[in-house]
């Protein structure tokens, strides 16, 4: 009887045994196949070094660099609703004598003197476009100009029908020629738009 139960104690061990080893084994391989398989996906996920760049990846020349100029605005209508401007000369100069105020002043780059004639066609006395923030000069690739901070130019106001006549001042680098003209006085409900010829004439 006591040799039944000591076999019955040894089978029971062996089949222990046998189960944690079959489960060790099937753990195992269980583990291989896992690793297997995320080490196929991360393959995959890797691309090959010899083939191009999607098309959404690759860079393109619109995304290089800081964006570019885009003309200046065409020139639509001379009126801003209270003015009639007109461009009746140009001149380009080193050096600028305010006569009004007795100061001479030299430019960081070349002074553009752009001559305006504005026929007033409102119905009220009023003053035209004269100052930095009612007028902008644009170049050919459409970069923006302001007047010449220091040269304020004194327009009285106009009756209406009288047209007055002025000097708009430019500090711009050498060579730059202006092309369009943005116009509009602060009384002014539109803005006018015109091409500023210039002469070319230098002087100073």
């Amino acid at each position: 009887m006591k040799n039944t139960w000591i076999i019955i104690a040894v089978v029971a061990i062996l089949s222990l045994g046998a189960g944690f080893i079959g489960g060790w084994f099937s753990y195992q391989a269980y583990l291989a196949a896992s690793l297997q398989s995320v080490a196929e996906d991360l393959q995959d996920g890797v691309p090959d070094e010899d083939s191009p760049l999607d098309d959404d990846t690759a860079p393109t020349p619109d995304s290089e660099g800081a964006p570019q100029p885009q003309g200046p605005p065409e020139p639509a209508s001379a009126s801003d609703g209270v003015f009639e401007y007109a461009v009746t000369g140009t001149d380009r100069s080193g050096t600028y004598k305010d006569d009004d105020l007795g100061e001479a002043y030299r430019a960081g780059g070349e002074f553009v003197i752009i001559s305006i004639s504005a026929g007033h066609v409102g119905n009220s006395p009023a003053s035209p476009a004269a100052a930095a923030g009612e007028i902008t000069a644009y170049d050919a690739d459409g970069r923006s100009y302001a007047p010449f901070s220091d040269h304020l130019p004194y327009v009285d106001e106009v009756n209406p029908g009288n047209t007055a006549t002025y000097s708009v001042v430019f500090d711009v680098p050498k060579g730059t020629e202006l092309v369009v003209l943005q116009m509009s006085g602060y009384e002014a409900p539109d803005v006018a738009t015109i091409g500023a010829t210039e002469s070319g004439r230098t002087s100073g």
